[in-house]
C-alpha cells in the first residue's frame, strides 16, 4: 500500500500519528522494520547507481555547489561571530560536518544527533561527538553557533515544536541551516494529483511551502534570514517514473523499485540540468525549484 498525504501547516496536528497508525495496520505492525529495510535497500542501490552512472550525475553534483558554499559559515553568521560549535541533526557519519570544518577553521566542536547508531563508529573516528537519539529526545547544555537540519524537518510529527527546541540550542547569534521539499515547486504543482516524488511516502510527514515554513518559524520563535530554492532532480525522477509505470510503459514493483530502474540516473541527470538552466531565469530566489534552502535565526 502507498499512502500520499498533503499536510498543510495549519492542519497537521494529529494527522501524522493517524497516518503512522494506518501504516502500522497495513504492514501488520511491521512499519519500523519495513522502513529500515527500505532505507537499507535505498542506500545500497544508490551506491550501485553511483558507481555505474557517476558520469551522468556530474550535473546533479554541480547543482549542490550552492549548498557547499553555504557551509562557509562566515557568510551565514552575522558579522565576525566566533564559531565554536556546530550540530548536525540526522548527520549520519558526519560527512557534512567534515566539509564545514574544512572550510571554517574556527569550528572546533562538532556534534551529531542521529537515530542510526551504526554511524557512530565512523563519526567518532572523524572526531565528532555522536548522540544516538531522536532530536525530540535530545538534551544538552551546549549551545551552537550553527545547526544543520538538511532534509530532516519533513520527517518529524510536530515541526513547530522541533524548530522551537532547536532554536533554544542556539547561541544568541546562531543560525539554523534547513533544507526541505517545496510543495510550491513546479514539479509538485504538476504531479500533486498523481504522485509527486517529494512526498516520499511513508517517510515524509509534513511538506512545506515558503509561506508555511515562514509561518512555522514564527510560531517557533524564529525568523527567516534567507530563503532560496534549489534543485530536487530525484523528485522529478520519481514523479516521472511513477507516471510511466501507471501507464504500463515501464515495470515498477517491490522486486524492482524505482531506485533500481535503469532510467533513474538518466532522469536525475537530465532534470538536474533542467533546474540548473532554468534557475537563473527565475530570479535570485529560484522560485519554483523543488527544495527550500533556508537560514533561520532567533526572532528579535
Amino acid at each position: 500500500m502507498t499512502v500520499a498525504v498533503d499536510l498543510p501547516l495549519d492542519d497537521y496536528s494529529g494527522r501524522p500519528a493517524a497516518l503512522r497508525q494506518l501504516l502500522l495496520t497495513e504492514t501488520g505492525g511491521e512499519y519500523p522494520r519495513f522502513v529500515a529495510s527500505l532505507d537499507a535497500r535505498y542506500n545500497r542501490v544508490w551506491r550501485d547507481i553511483g558507481l555505474a552512472y557517476g558520469a551522468l550525475l556530474v550535473v546533479a553534483w554541480l547543482m549542490q555547489l550552492p549548498e557547499a558554499a553555504a557551509l562557509r559559515v562566515a557568510a551565514i553568521l552575522p558579522g565576525a561571530v566566533a564559531i565554536g560549535a556546530a550540530l548536525d541533526i540526522g548527520g549520519g557519519t558526519g560527512w557534512m560536518l567534515n566539509e564545514a570544518r574544512r572550510v571554517e577553521p574556527r569550528l572546533k566542536t562538532t556534534v551529531i544527533v542521529d537515530i542510526d547508531a551504526q554511524a557512530q563508529g565512523l563519526a567518532t573516528a572523524n572526531h565528532h561527538q555522536f548522540v544516538a537519539s531522536r532530536i525530540e529526545n535530545f538534551t544538552t547544555d551546549q549551545r551552537f553557533d550553527l545547526v544543520l537540519m538538511l532534509n530532516l524537518i519533513e520527517h518529524v510529527a510536530d515541526p513547530v515544536a522541533v524548530l522551537a527546541a532547536v532554536g533554544r540550542l542556539l547561541t544568541p547569534q546562531g543560525r539554523i541551516l534547513l533544507k526541505t521539499p517545496n510543495h510550491a515547486s513546479l514539479d509538485a504543482q504538476l504531479f500533486r494529483q498523481s504522485y509527486w516524488g517529494g512526498l516520499h511516502c511513508p517517510r515524509h510527514w509534513v511538506i512545506f511551502t515558503p509561506a508555511s515554513l515562514e509561518s512555522a518559524a514564527r510560531r517557533a520563535g524564529l525568523a527567516v534570514q534567507t530563503l532560496e530554492e534549489t534543485q530536487g532532480a530525484p523528485f522529478w525522477c520519481w514523479s516521472v517514473l511513477a507516471g510511466l509505470a501507471r501507464r504500463g510503459w515501464i515495470l515498477v514493483s517491490a522486486q524492482r523499485p524505482m531506485v533500481q530502474h535503469p532510467l533513474a540516473p538518466v532522469l536525475i541527470a537530465l532534470f538536474a540540468a533542467f533546474d540548473f538552466v532554468r534557475r537563473p531565469l527565475m530570479g535570485r530566489s529560484g522560485r519554483g525549484l523543488s527544495q527550500l534552502f533556508v537560514v533561520l535565526g532567533a526572532r528579535k
